[in-house]
């Protein structure tokens, strides 16, 4: 049995898989916002979830930076209070397992990236409460001296003060979720005026199209929870990302098919690469 864990800025996912290839059953809950609750809450429901046969070793995603030696959350910007926290070492104490924690994104991209064997590189980038993303090298993340944050390069020197990163400007404060509810009044799953979200759209195309000259993927997907406005959104976001980017032809721009399960599928693949399945 595989079992992977989502620990996202809203919600926790946790699914476990007979086979290593999908998804058997899972279960979601809201991300408790103290480290101390969040913790209980999913050794609680992977205990009921597993029956308590817990697997020899797990698969956590976190929407953080990894500090991959002390296996910690390095920042969390949704959740502060999990910030430094040995999240590894704890959950392998508690569950007597073995832990393999990676960014959320990072995990995703690998999913998507199975899904596109044909793309030796493909760039991932999540468009949610936050933003993050990896870039995907031959089906693995590659490698990196500091964790992926695409989320937080600055697209804006003199733009919105960010608590997450310190940083005036970055990406995150402009075209996540948060961002949005903050700049138009409205959460996203609300707003359904499509001169908004083409405003949104292109401020979120400045920074695929720098993804794109930075990580020079085959193919650029997107995933997170804004993606779910439909064509309103996306339709604009595929046409500013391929205008402003002038330097050479944009890569292909596609959307996540695997919607909120790609975090689960990647920790599920990972395990699989761990145990060579």
């Amino acid at each position: 049995m595989f079992l992977s864990v989502d620990i996202g800025g809203t919600n926790t996912r946790i699914a476990v898989s007979k086979n290593g290839r999908k998804i058997d059953k899972k279960v979601s809950f809201l991300t408790p916002k103290k480290y101390d609750d969040g913790i209980d809450l999913i050794e609680e429901k992977i205990e009921e979830l597993t029956n308590h046969h817990i697997p020899h070793s797990i698969a956590v995603g976190a929407a953080s930076p990894i500090d991959y030696e002390k296996g910690s959350l390095i920042k969390v910007p949704a959740l502060p209070s999990w910030s430094g926290h040995l999240l590894r070492k704890e959950l392998e104490l508690r569950l007597r397992t073995k832990v393999y924690l990676e960014n959320d994104a990072a995990l995703a991209g690998i999913a998507e990236a199975s899904k596109r064997k044909k793309s030796k590189i493909v760039a991932y980038i999540t468009l949610s409460t936050g933003i993050g993303g990896a870039r995907i090298v031959d089906g693995s993340v590659d490698y990196h001296a500091t964790p992926f944050e695409p989320g937080h390069m600055i697209i804006d020197p003199k733009g919105r003060f960010w608590p997450g990163c310190g940083q005036k400007g970055c990406f995150e404060s402009l075209g996540s979720g948060s961002a949005f509810e903050i700049t138009y009044g409205v959460k996203p799953e609300n707003c359904g005026d499509g001169r908004i979200w083409e405003e949104h759209a292109e401020t979120v195309s400045v920074g695929l199209v720098n993804v794109i000259t930075m990580w020079t993927p085959d193919v650029l997907v997107i995933g997170g929870s804004l993606i779910k406005a439909g064509e309103k959104f996306t339709k604009p976001l595929v046409k500013f990302t391929q205008k402003k980017l002038e330097i050479y032809k944009a890569p292909k721009i596609e959307f996540s098919k695997l919607g909120d399960d790609n975090g689960l599928l990647g920790g599920i693949i990972l395990l699989g690469n761990y145990l060579k399945i």
